[in-house]
C-alpha cells in the first residue's frame, strides 16, 4: 500500500516521469535495455489475485500468478531488461498487526485473515511455487530477509540494480534511487508501452534538500497515513503533510534530523500568535500590511504605508502575493495547524518513532544482506553478479504452466517461448558455448520490424529506423537434445519448424472452455501476448489434426473485457485473429542486439 496518494503528490511536484510508447518508445527501450530491474514479487502476486481479467477466467491463484509473471517475463527478458525477483521475508510485527486492522475495517472482524508474509504461510507457499517456475526461466530470485522493497532498495543502492520496480512508494522510504512504478512493456505493441519513472534525485527537488529523503518521506507517511500507521493524523492527508514536512526542512541540506524536528515542534505545541491570524490584513493598492484587523481597499492618508516609504496614503503597484503577515507566514501556519492536529492524535509521536525505527531497521538489514552475499558493485563498473543463468527449460516451465492451467498443453507452452528461446541464442553469438544450448541461429536479417519502427514508406527497407530486425532463421542440433527422448525431440522439431516455415496458425475452439488468457499491464490488466500462436504440423508423430486439437488460442490484440469475456469463441477462452499472426515478427530481435554481436549480419543487411 505505502503512503496514501504520495505518488500523486510527487506527480504534482513533477518528480515522476511518464513515458508513454505513442511518443517516448525510444527513451522507454532506452531506460530497460541491459538493465538489471529489481522487482518486488509480491506486488506481482497481488497484482494477479486483483485483475478482473484473470479472476473471471481462472479460479485458481496460482494459475492467476503463474500467467502473469510467464507473460511479463517473456516481454521483459526481449525487451533486454533482466529482472531480478526480490522473494518476500517474514514481514514485521509493526506492519502485520496494521495489515490485520487493515483488513478487518474492509471485510469485518468474522472470518480470520491470512495478512503479510510467514514461513509456510499462504502467500509464502505461492511465492516459492513462482520461485520454481523462474528457476525454469533461469532468471535470478533474492531472498528478503524482511520486507521485499527494503530487498529491493538494497541492491539498487548496492549498485546491482539500476532501479527497483514496485507498485508502492515504500522502496524510496528505504533509499531507492530509481523506481519503476508503471512498467508495461510489450514486444509486439511498441504504442502500448509505458514507463513511470521516480528517482530519488527528483524526490529531494520536491523536499527542497539536496541528500537523504528516505526520512523525510516517512514522516509523511506517519502524518497522512501508511503501512505502519493506517490513518495517520485526522484531516492531514499527503499534499498537507508533505508541505509541512517541506517546512521542517526548510534551510536544511538534508533530513538526517527531521523526525526530531517534528518531535521538537510536538513539544513546543501550536503558536498562538499564528492562531491569531485567520485572515488578510494586507493593502489591496499596495500590497503590504496593512495593520488592521481585516484588508483595506488603500493605505489611509493619515497613517502611510512604511513599505512604500510614505508618511501618508501608498503608492499602488502590480504584485502577486500579498506581503500581509497572514500571507507571509503561511508556511508557518500550515505546520502550526499540522502540529495542532498531530497533538490531538493519541500516541501519535510514539507510533511515527516506531515507524521511523523499523524503516531504518529493514533497510539497515537489507543492506548487510546484500553486502554479505553479493558486495557492492564498483562505480561504472559493466560487471554485474547477476545474469540470465541459463536457456529457459521449455520442459520445465510447461510441466507447470500446464498445471496450474489445465488447458493449456506443451505444444503452445513451446510456441510462445520460442521467440524467448531466439533471444537467448542470438546473445551466445556466432560461436556460442556447447552448454548455451542454442538451437537457432539467426543467418540474416529479412527486414526491420514494422511494429515500433519509425520508417519512412518511400525508404529502402534497410534504411528505415526500427527497434527489431526480423531475421531469418535455421535450425541446428544441441547437445541438450541427447537428453531427450526420440519422441519429445521430435516433437520439438516439429513445433519449431513450423514456426520457422510460418504454417503455425491460430485455430481457435469454436466451443467454450475453461483457463482463457487473462490481460493485463503491471499497473493493472496484464499483456495482450505475441509470445506465439498455436500450431499445425504434421511432422514428427503428431498429425495435423492431432497438433490443432491440442492447441490452445491465443489473444492478439484484445481488450482485458474481450478476454474475459471469451472474445469471439464463447466465456472462458480468448478468441484471437482468424488466420494468425505475423509470424516473421515472432522472429524478430532487437536491432542493438544484433549490431552488436553478430555484426556481420548487420552490416549485409545495409
Amino acid at each position: 500500500m505505502g503512503v496514501q496518494n504520495l505518488w500523486r503528490v510527487l506527480d504534482k511536484g513533477n518528480a515522476v516521469v511518464k513515458l508513454k510508447g505513442e511518443t517516448n518508445f525510444k527513451q522507454i527501450v532506452a531506460a530497460v535495455e541491459n538493465k538489471v530491474v529489481a522487482v518486488d514479487l509480491s506486488a506481482w502476486l497481488m497484482q494477479a489475485q486483483t485483475q478482473p481479467a484473470l479472476l473471471a477466467n481462472y479460479d485458481s491463484a496460482y494459475a492467476r500468478a503463474a500467467k502473469v509473471v510467464f507473460d511479463r517475463s517473456i516481454h521483459w527478458l526481449r525487451h533486454g531488461c533482466l529482472p531480478v525477483f526480490v522473494i518476500e521475508g517474514q514481514t514485521p510485527q509493526a506492519k502485520l498487526d496494521k495489515l490485520k486492522q487493515r483488513c478487518i475495517q474492509q471485510y469485518g472482524p468474522q472470518r480470520r485473515y491470512d495478512v503479510g508474509n510467514r514461513a509456510g504461510g499462504q502467500f509464502d507457499r505461492l511465492g516459492q511455487a513462482i520461485k520454481r517456475l523462474l528457476d525454469a526461466f533461469g532468471v535470478p530470485c533474492v531472498q528478503a530477509v524482511g520486507e521485499g522493497e527494503a530487498m529491493c532498495a538494497a541492491l539498487n543502492i548496492c549498485g546491482w540494480a539500476h532501479a527497483c520496480h514496485t507498485l508502492d512508494v515504500d522502496a524510496l522510504l528505504f533509499g531507492a534511487i530509481t523506481v519503476y512504478r508503471q512498467m508495461h512493456l510489450l514486444t509486439d505493441k511498441a504504442k502500448e508501452a509505458e514507463l513511470t519513472i521516480c528517482s530519488r534525485d527528483d524526490v529531494q527537488r520536491v523536499l527542497g534538500i539536496s541528500r537523504g529523503g528516505d526520512a523525510a518521506l516517512t514522516a509523511v507517511a506517519q502524518l497522512a497515513g501508511g503501512d505502519y500507521d493506517l490513518t495517520g493524523v485526522e484531516n492531514v492527508g499527503e499534499v498537507l503533510a508533505l508541505a509541512a514536512v517541506r517546512h521542517l526542512l526548510r534551510g536544511c541540506e538534508d533530513d538526517d534530523t527531521v523526525i526530531q524536528k517534528l518531535e521538537a515542534a510536538l513539544a513546543a505545541g501550536p503558536n498562538a500568535e499564528l492562531d491569531a491570524l485567520t485572515k488578510c490584513t494586507g493593502c489591496k493598492a499596495c500590497g503590504h500590511e496593512g495593520g488592521t484587523k481585516g484588508r483595506l481597499k488603500q493605505h489611509p492618508a493619515q497613517r502611510g504605508c512604511a513599505a512604500c516609504g510614505c508618511t501618508s496614503g501608498c503608492i499602488p503597484r502590480d504584485f502577486d502575493v500579498c506581503e500581509c503577515e497572514f500571507h507571509r507566514r503561511a508556511d508557518d501556519r500550515l505546520l502550526n495547524r499540522v502540529i495542532r492536529l498531530a497533538g490531538q492524535t493519541a500516541g501519535f509521536m510514539t507510533k511515527c518513532r516506531l515507524a521511523a525505527d523499523t524503516y531504518r531497521q529493514q533497510q539497515q538489514l537489507a543492506i548487510a544482506a546484500v553486502q554479505r552475499a553479493y558486495g557492492v558493485a564498483l562505480p561504472n563498473s559493466k560487471h554485474n553478479v547477476f545474469r540470465w543463468m541459463h536457456r529457459p527449460d521449455v520442459r520445465a516451465i510447461s510441466d507447470i504452466m500446464c498445471r496450474y492451467i489445465n488447458d493449456w498443453e506443451y505444444h503452445q507452452v513451446r510456441l510462445k517461448l520460442l521467440p524467448l528461446l531466439l533471444e537467448w541464442d542470438v546473445r551466445q553469438g556466432p560461436r556460442p558455448s556447447p552448454s548455451a544450448g542454442v538451437q537457432f541461429r539467426p543467418t540474416s536479417i529479412k527486414q526491420v520490424s514494422s511494429r515500433g519502427a519509425e520508417d519512412a514508406k518511400d525508404l529502402p527497407k534497410c534504411q528505415q529506423q526500427g527497434w527489431r530486425y526480423i531475421v531469418n532463421v535455421e535450425r541446428i542440433p544441441n547437445s541438450s537434445q541427447q537428453q531427450q527422448s526420440t519422441a519429445q525431440a521430435a516433437e520439438d522439431a516439429a513445433i519449431d519448424q513450423a514456426w520457422l516455415d510460418g504454417t503455425a496458425r491460430s485455430k481457435p475452439k469454436s466451443q467454450p472452455a475453461s483457463g482463457a488468457t487473462g490481460l493485463g499491464s503491471t499497473a493493472g490488466a496484464d499483456d495482450a501476448d505475441d509470445h506465439g500462436e498455436d500450431c499445425m504440423y504434421s511432422q514428427g508423430q503428431f498429425t495435423a489434426s492431432q497438433a490443432t486439437q491440442g492447441f490452445d488460442s491465443y489473444t492478439e490484440g484484445m481488450s482485458s473485457s474481450q478476454a474475459a469475456a471469451g472474445g469471439s469463441s464463447g466465456a472462458g477462452r480468448s478468441g484471437g485473429k482468424s488466420g494468425g499472426f505475423q509470424f516473421g515478427e515472432h522472429r524478430s530481435v532487437r536491432c542493438s542486439l544484433v549490431d552488436s554481436v553478430w555484426p556481420e549480419l548487420a552490416e549485409a543487411f545495409r
